[in-house]
């Protein structure tokens, strides 16, 4: 990863943050009533996104608030169809899980966990059939990977040696319950041998280490067919923010908040020496400033008020 990519990668880690933390203070105000699915303490997802050509396809599921920003949708945009606007890329009939914009080459989130494995498939298939030096990138949680389409999908990219990644992020938790208590064992990744694929694994945290495996991944599966990135990472909410957390074992969210992507890449830039504290400061500065001047934006043209006694 080169500098520039670096800092790009940096800026949209922290606009995925300052988003998150946006959409979490709307939904707390009920002026968001759809349920939310947050990634904060998985946002080193962004660098993945920033690996890929613009010739690259790329789907994902309910919790793909990094994706959107790694592919670069317009913040602005997906605020608007947060709050059903009219005026939003889909209309306002979206919704965050059910978001795409092929002006960026982002063709689909789904709120029906493991669906978009099957439509990502045939997507590959059509960039082998017609000869197409690019691939598809299919992101997922590790909850989706119990279900049968992911097995039939996995299997058909491998017996046709379609170019396509299937990148999982594993954060420990299938819905409301512990990873481990639907999967037995320990890694998924290890489920590719079963199909003769390819599989690695990474710290899904570590911007630099998805990136340069994604570079890698990308090119192998050009030529050799399918790979499973599983990406091991954390959760910080409830699977639906808000709700109640007592599923969740409070060591792992302890874990989330030590293991944070954002201040981790900020300290690896420090002793890079890339940048100093008060650029780092600058940059953040920034990236909240245009989260919310964009939210601001939205909320004045659809006349939804809210007094600073609201703002949390």
């Amino acid at each position: 990863m080169d500098n520039q990519t670096m800092i790009q990668v940096y800026y949209k880690m922290l606009t995925t943050r300052f988003f998150e933390k946006q959409a979490a203070m709307l939904s707390e105000m009920n002026i968001v009533t759809a349920p939310m699915y947050l990634c904060c303490g998985s946002e080193g997802v962004v660098s993945a996104v920033a690996a890929l050509s613009e010739d690259d396809a790329i789907f994902a599921g309910h919790r793909n608030t990094s994706v959107l920003i790694g592919c670069e949708c317009e913040i602005e945009d997906m605020f608007t169809e947060l709050l059903g606007g009219t005026d939003g890329y889909l209309g306002g009939k979206s919704g965050l899980s059910s978001y795409c914009d092929s002006g960026v080459n982002f063709f689909g989130s789904t709120r029906l966990p493991a669906s978009q494995f099957s439509v990502a498939v045939g997507a590959a298939m059509a960039k082998k059939l017609q000869g197409e030096n690019s691939v598809v990138v299919c992101f997922a949680g590790d909850g989706a990977c119990c279900d049968g389409t992911f097995y039939e999908a996995l299997n058909m990219a491998g017996v046709y040696e379609l170019p396509i990644i299937f990148f999982i992020e594993n954060n420990g938790y299938a819905g409301k319950m512990q990873t481990k208590g639907v999967i037995d064992c320990e890694d998924i990744a290890i489920r590719a041998n079963g199909f003769n694929v390819k599989a690695i694994m990474l710290k899904g945290n570590d911007p630099v280490g998805i990136y340069n495996a994604v570079k890698t991944v990308r090119d192998y599966t050009i030529k050799n067919g399918p790979v499973i990135i599983e990406a091991k990472t954390n959760v910080r909410y409830a699977s639906v923010y808000g709700e109640d957390t007592s599923y969740m074992k409070q060591e792992d969210i302890n874990n989330a908040l030590i293991d944070d992507p954002i201040n981790a890449f900020s300290e690896y830039i420090l002793e890079k020496g890339l940048l100093n504290k008060s650029e780092l400061t600058a940059i953040k500065e920034k990236a909240k400033a245009e989260v919310e001047s964009a939210l601001d934006r939205v909320l004045g043209s659809m006349g939804i008020e809210i007094s600073d006694s609201e703002v949390v």
